[in-house]
């Protein structure tokens, strides 16, 4: 894949679809990046440089050690339901970068987190309402920050109250719109299609497709921060103050690969596992590596000697209450979440939007309605359906729950073309269901234009597919296929409490072509797999 003067190319092992390497030319910078896996599929080396990082993992697919390529590494210990209850970080020479433990309530929200710092055990607790918001943040120098919200999702309220002091509260203000107009004695507009426009600190321009394209500070006229956006809608230059910042992504995905200077010379280049776990930075012929808690927050980074040359804290809602940083660490643009954080403006970059941590609201709408059956998920300005503890959104399109398999954070993802195609195929079959409906002709029928995806459905313990099937039914917001996950129901009740679905396809136009992809993946599966689809899970084709 050729891109703005560089290439990006991938190579996959002899009759698999497991990635072998990439390899980065950009001008006279070249870098080659190697994965190797076990019996499993599990990706168990990354090599890149001659250093290597390794991952092991228990019978469940969950990552139990992981060692950086400088030698620190981390310890994860799990409970009888896979929720992680211990991490330890360490550098070669015993040095403790990070341990903490963990306990859960009966819905799987965490309650409390205590890490061990010299000889003390610091303490943080969480309380959630009814429907898991977050409603209390007590930490460990007894500093209670309460939120409240209304019954529509919105966070109205802030009280902080620090030992000795008398409480502080914050007043938030929101239209019928869910858009928030008030916080504090800050007033905040927005345009026709609900795009934020001004605030206490910023005027807000955007473009026809509602992206940010130049920020202008209170009392200018001219912008000191501009964007541009590629057609998957992921930013791909950033112009602060006369310095532009360009981005280069991994195919589809949302993760950079490497950024490049305003005349097109490599600034930095970021490593990856086969699953998009961030690993490292490159910059200056130097490498630095990544350390995360279970949000995926970047608490910490290390040299290539293991020296600790970065330690950063956060609040529940993103914002940075501690940063620390030397070398080229001080170019480290991810933080919480592993987001990118762009800290001329104290906000996030999550692909499809910008999140503000102190309103903790999103500065535009979320394109998408939301599910029926979830209203939190209907609010379009709120963030991790108001449970930052638990939650994530990668792309900010929507939250999930965070999965506790990678190196102390969330599983990246690669976004197939983005979820701008989920949107319009949505809409789409919404107009052709209306058509068949008026000329009588069945969704089976192979002359049904709609536009179908694929799925698959896989056993989470030995990662091996059990079924393919095709669908034209809405992809729901969380990303999940409706009749996908109706099966998985089916088989978990009756199979064991073992098996999950995804979406490997979203653009199969017409019956008869999705029958043809159904067909010839069930054959691709069968090859890679070694042994047929067969009953009770897979019947056809």
């Amino acid at each position: 894949m050729t891109d703005r003067g560089g290439s990006v190319k991938w190579s996959y092992q002899p009759k698999s679809h497991k990635l072998k390497d990439t390899t980065i030319n950009h001008g006279s910078y070249n870098n080659t990046t190697n994965y190797e896996y076990n019996a499993l599929n599990q990706n168990t080396k990354v090599t890149d440089s001659g250093k290597t990082f390794y991952f092991d993992y228990d019978e469940f697919g969950s990552v139990v050690r992981y060692q950086a390529g400088n030698d620190t590494a981390a310890q994860f210990t799990y409970d009888h339901t896979k929720k992680l209850t211990n991490l330890q970080i360490g550098t070669k020479d015993s040095q403790r970068i990070l341990e903490e433990s963990y306990t859960y309530d009966a819905t799987n929200n965490r309650t409390a987190m205590e890490r061990k710092n010299g000889d003390k055990t610091e303490k943080t607790t969480y309380a959630y309402d009814a429907v898991n918001q977050l409603t209390k943040e007590t930490l460990p120098n007894g500093t209670m920050k309460e939120y409240s919200y209304d019954g529509f999702g919105n966070r109205i309220g802030i009280q902080v109250t620090e030992a000795g002091k008398t409480a502080v509260s914050t007043t938030a203000v929101f239209n019928d719109g869910n858009q928030l107009t008030k916080f504090g004695n800050e007033s905040l507009t927005y345009d026709a299609n609900g795009n934020r426009t001004s605030d206490g600190k910023y005027k807000y321009t955007w473009n026809e497709a509602d992206q940010l394209v130049a920020i202008t500070k209170q009392g200018e006229s001219t912008p000191f921060a501009t964007y541009k956006y590629d057609d998957d809608g992921r930013r791909i230059e950033k112009t602060v103050d006369g310095t532009t910042t360009r981005y280069h992504y991994d195919g589809d995905s949302i993760n950079p690969l490497y950024e490049t200077d305003g005349n097109g010379n490599v600034l930095r280049q970021y490593v990856y596992s086969v699953d998009g776990i961030r690993l490292a930075m490159k910059s200056q012929g130097q490498t630095v590596y990544y350390h995360y808690n279970p949000r995926g927050d970047v608490i910490a980074m290390t040299d290539e000697n293991g020296q600790i040359v970065a330690t950063y804290e956060y609040d529940a809602w993103g914002n940075v209450l501690k940063s620390d940083t030397k070398g080229i660490a001080a170019e480290n643009p991810f933080g919480y979440a592993g987001y990118m954080y762009d800290k001329e403006i104290g906000m996030y970059y999550l692909i499809a939007r910008y999140y503000n941590p102190t309103h903790g609201v999103f500065l535009s709408v979320d394109p998408d309605p939301g599910d029926e059956d979830d209203p939190l998920t209907q609010n379009g300005y709120n963030y991790g359906d108001n449970n930052p503890v638990m939650m994530v959104d990668p792309d900010g399109h929507y939250a999930q729950l965070l999965i506790p398999v990678a190196i102390g954070g969330y599983r990246a993802y690669k976004v197939y073309k983005g979820y701008k195609q989920i949107k319009k195929v949505n809409n789409y079959n919404k107009k052709i269901k209306q058509t068949n409906k008026q000329q009588n002709r069945h969704s089976n029928s192979k002359k049904n234009p709609q536009t179908y995806h694929g799925y698959e459905i896989y056993n989470t313990k030995s990662k091996q597919v059990v079924k393919v099937g095709i669908s034209g039914d809405r992809i729901k917001k969380n990303g999940k296929s409706a009749r996908a996950e109706k099966q998985v129901r089916n088989f978990n009740r009756n199979y064991g409490n073992n098996y999950a679905s995804r979406i490997v396809r979203v653009d199969l136009r017409g019956r008869a072509k999705a029958e043809r992809w159904e067909k010839y993946h069930v054959k691709y599966i069968n090859r890679i797999q070694g042994k047929p689809l067969a009953k009770p899970f897979h019947s056809r084709p």
